[in-house]
């Protein structure tokens, strides 16, 4: 049985590149012949260019930006390629008229997870995430997202139905009552693929590393920056540890280092060497959960939903804090670790088993 698996895999987010593994790897526990489908779309892959430029004021930004670290990007993207040679089962890379002309059997296509069915993103229904190409016998989603998108648009509503009546089962990573409406048919929901694999079989699939050249305080950061520093510094000083950075500050704040030219693989190395982690990520804060790690998760100003989500069904909501509540938020104590990982055990039993 051949699987492969349509994604967001070839972008330079941690997020994206980690899950894309994640589900590979899930998916090799059912059948060993799975394939990362290798679309060449430029609107996920153009954050691996070493110089980007645009037409907008965000694109004459992005230019000097990448020319201002031009070294310490060029470090990150070779980062970022050194982990999809290593780590993805690829097939050969393709344009959309390739795929569409694409024969290669597959028994199975599998549509994976991030927001690849979120029309809103490059401003169409991009037929390739919904495996409307090549000769599969049959077609599932795994935590498929819309994203944002609020099925207002009655011609896009009418293109999803079309393209996912051939598929004999859905799910997404959060509850869509909305596409249940709109396909008739029902849509599961289940766990972010990087919490299908325990934290033993990352370490043992990346071959993570144990440090003990010195003892941080980890911090990584999707937007409003000056708050979780705060917090961050608090928690640093309060147990005596170094701040350790994971990519560019917009600020400057003393005594904290920042790893700028991280690949996917030193991402995950960097959270499980880390004595205590502070982030706005859903993926960092899924890591911090996975890895048994002191943790605090502050409140993205624009997207909560997924990291409160995922802390109420392990019972960690206290975990979800903002500038104004976190310095009352204690340790989780030895007893607590082992109730979350016997839930995430079962939820990730749940989510195999639908895979299945």
């Amino acid at each position: 049985m051949k699987v492969g698996i349509i994604t967001f895999h070839n972008g330079s987010n941690y997020g994206a590149a980690l899950q894309s593994f994640a589900l590979q790897e899930a998916e090799k526990k059912i059948c060993n012949d799975v394939y990362i489908i290798n679309y060449d779309n430029h609107f996920i892959s153009k954050g691996l260019d070493r110089i980007r430029f645009g037409f907008s004021l965000l694109g004459i930004y992005s230019f000097f930006s990448d020319i201002f670290n031009f070294n310490c990007n060029g470090r990150k993207i070779a980062n970022f390629h050194k982990f999809f040679e290593n780590y993805y089962n690829l097939t050969p890379l393709m344009s959309f008229n390739e795929l569409k002309e694409y024969n290669d059997f597959f028994d199975i296509g599998l549509s994976g997870s991030d927001q690849i069915w979120n029309p809103l993103l490059n401003n169409k229904v991009d037929d390739i995430y919904f495996l409307n190409f090549g000769n599969f016998s049959r077609k599932i989603s795994y935590a498929s997202s819309f994203g944002n998108y609020k099925f207002n648009n009655n011609i896009i509503n009418e293109r999803i139905s079309e393209l996912l009546k051939s598929y004999q089962k859905i799910s997404t990573r959060e509850k869509s009552i909305e596409l249940e409406t709109i396909i008739l048919k029902k849509v599961y929901n289940v766990v972010d693929p990087t919490l299908l694999l325990s934290k033993d079989e990352w370490v043992n699939k990346l071959s993570l590393k144990k440090s003990n050249k010195e003892r941080y305080l980890l911090t990584y950061i999707m937007s409003n920056e000056k708050d979780v520093m705060i917090i961050a510094k608090y928690k640093a000083s309060e147990r005596n540890l170094k701040i350790i950075n994971i990519g560019k500050l917009a600020g400057f704040y003393w005594g904290v280092r920042c790893i700028c030219d991280a690949g996917p693989r030193e991402f995950v190395e960097l959270i499980y060497n880390a004595d205590y982690i502070v982030t706005n990520s859903f993926h960092g804060t899924a890591f911090s959960v996975n890895f048994n790690k002191q943790f605090l998760s502050v409140v993205h100003p624009k997207s909560p939903e997924r990291a409160a989500h995922l802390l109420k069904m392990i019972d960690l909501e206290s975990r979800l804090v903002n500038i104004q509540d976190f310095s009352t938020v204690k340790d989780i104590d030895e007893d607590k670790f082992k109730q979350v990982s016997s839930t995430l055990d079962d939820i990730r039993k749940d989510s195999l088993a639908y895979l299945d």
